[in-house]
């Protein structure tokens, strides 16, 4: 490794990055959009938020749920 590319890595938990895309998850529709923006652009780090969606059954109290991951 030359000097400059050295000083372009990221250091994280111990954890080296040599790119600093990072893609969040927060704002995709759908988990089809999700997975074909990561594909598309290979970030070298997903961060997560847990969506949760409101599941309605007859006669009983609606309950929160989140998406499989």
């Amino acid at each position: 490794m030359n000097s400059h590319a050295t000083a372009d890595v990221l250091f994280l938990y111990g954890q080296l990055f040599t790119s600093r895309l990072l893609l969040g998850t927060a704002r995709y529709p759908s988990l089809y959009a999700l997975e074909a923006s990561i594909k598309a652009a290979c970030p070298a780090m997903v961060t997560v938020a847990p969506r949760t969606l409101v599941c309605y059954e007859r006669r009983r109290p609606p309950i929160l749920v989140f998406w499989v991951l």
